[in-house]
This record gives structure tokens, sequence and C-alpha cells, in this order.
């Protein structure tokens, strides 16, 4: 079976952005440092395991605290 790159492009570039959009969403709610995790999920989309690995540190990574707790009178 002949793959033409054309069709491989097609499929792979969607993947990226996908992917890139899910480790943005991640590193915004977990990360204090977003916009540098987006970049290198980018630059990484283009080997895959590499931003499939990127995309499970950041799904287990513990959320963010946001500032104090309130406290309970």
């Amino acid at each position: 079976m002949n793959l033409n790159a054309t069709l491989i492009g097609q499929i792979y570039l969607p993947l990226i952005l996908v992917i890139t959009g899910l480790i943005a969403w991640q590193a915004r709610k977990k990360s204090d440092s977003a916009i540098s995790l987006t970049i290198a999920g980018f630059l990484l989309a283009f080997i895959p395991p590499l931003n499939l690995i990127l995309l499970a540190i950041l799904a287990l990574k513990a959320p963010r605290v946001q500032g104090p707790a309130p406290e309970v009178q």
C-alpha cells in the first residue's frame, strides 16, 4: 500500500494541533509557565512518543494552587 506524502500531512497536521491544544489546556490548569510548556509541546509534537509523554506528565501533575485557602470560622 502506497501512502502519499499529502495524505500523511493531512493526517499528521490535525494530530499536531489537537495534541498541542491538549498540552496547552493542561499546562494552563497545572503550571505557572503555560506558554513555555505549550511551545515545548508544539515542538515535541513532531516526535509523537515525546509529546504523549509530556501530555501524560501534565495529566498526572497536581493542579496548581490559586492562593491561600479561605479560613473557615
